[in-house]
């Protein structure tokens, strides 16, 4: 086919030597093991990700797949078929490199957070991140958490700062919530802590701070579910302003008695 440049493997057939590590090139020697993505191919492999198992003394390359298929990318084909590992990409005043924590673009309510190591950074811009589960992404969608207490994109949004949002997940459906900034991220992302067991990830912009609310100290809060069982967890607490009364929020005085 014309546009098929693989060369696939058939064992038995012995269409190239056992591969010879002697007289690599440093660059190649580097290369056994590491992570490559395909492009410029056709299916199965094409935007797939492999591993290079063998390399050969002209520099042809032999991958493996996930599913234990192999192919064979000729020396002349490499920079065109694949796109190598290279440590580091640039992203806006930043760089996500190999190794990095970053977040990454996760639209559902989530427990957990989405955040992953990055096992690979591709020539083409791509990243392949491990979450449980391998992701390719586009390093431009990443962001490594803000080195400093505030987002570098909104300066005045920090870790702690108390915040309500309405975040769009579809055409239709939004979700607001509100809750302590626990996290920020180089690429504009904040963590939110809504709830004991709920955390929101929103953009810096979506974020209206709640300059009404005064943190007070953490108290540990017992509360009784429908079952009838117990359960307590920590939380910090605000103090409502005087300057105006709502009614979803309990005021909790600073000496700490029980509100009357």
């Amino acid at each position: 086919m014309k546009h098929l440049l693989f060369v696939l493997t058939i064992l038995g057939f012995g269409a190239f030597a056992r591969a010879e590590t002697p007289s690599l090139s440093a660059g190649d020697a580097a290369l056994l093991g590491r992570h490559v993505l395909v492009k410029n191919s056709e299916a199965p492999f094409n935007g797939k990700v492999a591993k290079i198992t063998e390399i050969f003394k002209d520099g042809t390359l032999r991958l493996t797949f996930d599913n234990g298929m192999r192919a064979t990318v000729t020396a002349k084909n490499r920079d065109y078929q694949l796109a190598l590992p290279v440590g580091c990409k640039p992203v806006g005043q930043t760089e996500i490199c190999e190794n990095d924590s970053v977040h990454y673009p996760e639209a559902a309510v989530t427990i957990g957070l989405p955040e992953g190591r990055v096992e690979a950074v591709f020539s083409n811009g791509m990243a392949l991140v491990r979450d449980g589960e391998l992701r390719r992404l586009p390093v431009s969608q990443l962001g490594k958490e803000e080195a400093g207490a505030c987002s570098s994109k909104r300066p005045d949004i920090c870790r702690g700062t108390y915040v309500r949002a309405v975040k769009d997940l579809t055409n239709r459906e939004s979700v607001g919530f509100e809750g302590k900034v626990v996290k920020l991220y180089t690429d504009g992302t904040a963590l939110v802590e809504a709830g004991p067991l709920w955390r929101q990830t929103a953009s810096v912009f979506q974020l209206t701070e709640r300059t009404d609310m005064v943190p007070t100290a953490s108290v540990h809060v017992i509360e009784t579910n429908d079952y009838g069982y117990k359960y307590g967890y920590a939380t910090d607490n605000y103090l409502e302003s005087p300057l105006e009364e709502r009614e979803d929020y309990l005021p909790i005085p600073r000496d700490g008695k029980t509100a009357k």
